[in-house]
């Protein structure tokens, strides 16, 4: 049987159109729906209490049915809710997110009825509320604990607030930073940072330190080398915050510690790769990750040998102040 190679094409094309067509006036409909319900209710005592996807009353449970399309239970008469732990839940915020949501019941039956391929309809707001449809009871994880869950560190949040935009990461990577402990917690604060972005915005993360001598040697050869770049797979470029790309930033983070502390260059080559790469339609934010110590026992000269033993060469100066202050003029000369 022989296929029109072009009229295939075209068919294939046809039907991704009207799919996804249909999906993004789903998105504007609830959209719509929120902004309105959001705008006429400011009350803060809701008239009935979303169940709790944490808790849930036995009330609520009776209204789970197995659905095959989800593959798990749900309950397809309301939306249910997450509350992230750090949220006030009797806070006046919160409790009038919940207030005004409780408009959004009768839009999602109404998506589900104009496109019955929907599956999971769900908003996040700033007050870290959670809401979806249709509601089912959160999962524990392999311990048996409920996972926290906060919607406005997802990416299809912060893409939504924050649109299209260009981020270089700086991280400090001294040797202080192990020392400290800081590193671990520095890591992990990238990769939080890095899992907030989509494939919309471009990222860059640079390692900044420079090359010192241990304070014990006289040794002009025992410097420990290092310099300020650019961390990943293509030097000093803006990419692409692909899954692909974010995986190869996180998994090279732990290789970089050595040196000493040098503020002002790291925020230097990121002003630099940002000024040449930045697209100007884009924010442009810049994060430093330190350990917020301003200093390292660490010699920037291998010092010099006298009569009375070896003097140790002067302390390398890490003012995070002076460096920041150095590299905002330099940023605000080429117009950043």
């Amino acid at each position: 049987m022989s296929v029109d190679r072009d009229l295939f094409t075209a068919s294939v094309s046809a039907k991704l159109q009207t799919f996804f067509s249909s999906k993004l006036a789903v998105i504007d409909a609830l959209a719509v729906s929120a902004e309105n319900a959001h705008g006429r209710n400011k009350s803060i005592q809701p008239a009935v209490q979303w169940p709790d996807s944490d808790t849930p009353t036995n009330k609520h449970t009776e209204l789970l049915r197995y659905s095959s399309a989800f593959k798990t239970e749900v309950d397809m008469s309301q939306g249910w809710v997450k509350v992230p732990a750090e949220a006030p839940r009797d806070g006046v915020p919160l409790r009038q997110d919940i207030a005004w949501s409780q408009n959004l019941n009768s839009e999602w039956n109404t998506n589900r009825a104009v496109d019955t391929d929907i599956r999971w309809q769900y908003i996040g707001t700033s007050t870290g509320l959670f809401l979806m449809s249709p509601g089912k009871e959160w999962s524990t994880n392999h311990q048996g604990l409920l996972p926290d869950f906060d919607p406005r560190f997802r990416p299809w949040y912060v893409g939504a607030i924050s649109g299209p935009k260009d981020v270089a990461i700086v991280m400090d990577c001294s040797l202080s930073m192990t020392e400290s402990g800081s590193w671990s917690t520095a890591v992990k604060a990238a990769n939080l940072l890095l899992d907030t972005l989509t494939a919309n915005d471009h990222v860059a993360v640079v390692c900044s330190a420079k090359s010192h001598w241990p304070h014990e040697t006289f040794s002009s050869t025992a410097n420990v080398f290092a310099e300020t770049h650019s961390v990943g797979c293509m030097n000093n470029k803006m990419l692409p915050a692909t899954a692909s790309i974010v995986n190869d930033f996180k998994s090279r983070l732990d290789a970089y510690v050595k040196g000493a502390t040098d503020f002002a260059s790291g925020i230097n080559l990121a002003s630099q790769i940002m000024n040449a790469q930045g697209r100007e339609a884009c924010q442009r934010i810049m994060v430093y990750i330190t350990g917020g110590e301003d200093g390292d026992e660490v010699r920037c000269d291998h010092g010099l040998l006298t009569q009375d033993g070896h003097e140790p060469g002067p302390l390398c100066e890490a003012s995070f102040k002076k460096g920041y202050n150095a590299a905002a003029a330099a940023m605000r000369a080429e117009s950043l």
